[in-house]
């Protein structure tokens, strides 16, 4: 009995399927593999940073951040900002203090909505790189803390890899996840959705960066 072959043309489009299929599904595999690991990571910052704060307050006899030694004489904001730094840095398992930003932060920053970020908010930051690649950094408001949850290593967007806590509760020696939802809506104004600083707690909370394909709601 005389066995039949696939012809040379059913063997190219055979593979031609198999290559668009590949095309679709190698980067969506991909994307979502990196936000895992992201989430992950930013899990490890949120308990890094409440567990700090906790210590921290051992260390000043369990009072309310304001009345902390480092902090309880200092009035401008942006000294307040450094000595709460300081003191909770302490705490930190430091790999790099970041004296050189470029150690610690991309060189840009970029949107949801993929628009760069004027780097102005880089400055007088302070910041820290701990041990598992994530940068800490206080912006000098006395409120705001930014973490990129792989240091310098791309993709450096907030919403992805970089996300805001804040503002500090100095009654309740904590800080909070952003949450502004709207900066993470694809249906917003193009102002709002270009910020994408408030997806914090959902990435927390959620455990999903689903605000990066559709419009998503509590």
């Amino acid at each position: 009995m005389k066995l039949k072959g696939f012809t040379l043309a059913e063997v190219l489009i055979t593979l031609a399927v198999i290559g668009v299929i590949a095309a679709v599904t190698i980067p969506v595999i991909s994307t979502r593999t990196d936000e895992a690991k992201f989430i992950t990571q930013l899990h490890k910052a949120q308990n890094t940073l409440i567990n700090t704060i906790k210590i921290t307050a051992l260390e000043n006899d369990n009072l309310p951040m304001k009345h902390w030694r480092a902090i309880a004489d200092v009035t401008a904001a942006q000294d307040k900002t450094a000595a709460l730094f300081n003191a909770l840095s302490a705490n930190f398992i430091v790999k790099d203090d970041c004296s050189n930003l470029s150690n610690c932060l991309g060189a840009t920053y970029a949107t949801l909505g993929r628009k760069l970020i004027n780097n102005d908010w880089k400055t007088n930051i302070l910041c820290a790189l701990t041990t598992d690649g994530i940068t800490f950094c206080m912006l000098p408001d006395y409120s705001t803390v930014i973490v990129d949850v792989n240091g310098p290593q791309r993709p450096n967007a907030f919403g992805i890899d970089t996300f805001i806590f804040g503002p500090i509760d100095e009654a309740n020696n904590t800080i909070n996840p952003k949450n502004d939802l709207a900066t993470c809506d694809k249906d917003a104004t193009a102002q709002l959705y270009t910020t994408s600083g408030g997806c914090t707690e959902w990435v927390l909370e959620k455990g999903n960066m689903d605000y990066r394909r559709k419009t998503v709601s509590w």
